[in-house]
């Protein structure tokens, strides 16, 4: 199934190189040079500085990282697992490896506050961003 395939994907044990910002780095930066979403619009040197600026954090299955209607003030990067999009306690999508979520903050004239619940459906690994 997606999710079964999605899920051995997540699983790479990114974490084997160092620090915890070196291990960003390196993450970020391999989902850079794909060239798709937000992360493709970066400089390696503007990933460094994001990667300096991330704050790393471990999810469980089903712990919620942010709630809809919440103030936005950063945007996260699954580093691995597989996470579940919720709109109006609906489940719309999943997220896996490598996908940018929270990024619509970025345009205040879009959304000062969260569009989506995001919530982990296996365990996760993220690093979230500040806006600032």
């Amino acid at each position: 199934s997606y999710l079964a395939l999605s899920d051995s994907f997540g699983r790479e044990n990114w974490s084997q190189y160092g620090s915890t910002t070196k291990n960003i780095e390196i993450a970020l930066t391999e989902f850079m040079t794909r060239k798709i979403g937000l992360l493709g619009l970066f400089s390696v040197a503007e990933i460094r500085s994001l990667a300096g600026a991330a704050i790393y954090r471990r999810l469980s299955a089903s712990e919620v990282l942010c709630s809809q209607g919440e103030h936005a003030d950063g945007f996260f990067v699954l580093l691995a697992g597989v996470a579940s999009i919720v709109i109006n306690n609906k489940h719309v999508a999943y997220i896996t490896r490598g996908q940018v979520v929270g990024e619509l903050g970025l345009i205040n004239a879009f959304s000062a506050t969260r569009t989506a619940t995001i919530e982990a459906y296996y365990d996760c690994e993220v690093a979230i961003v500040d806006y600032d």
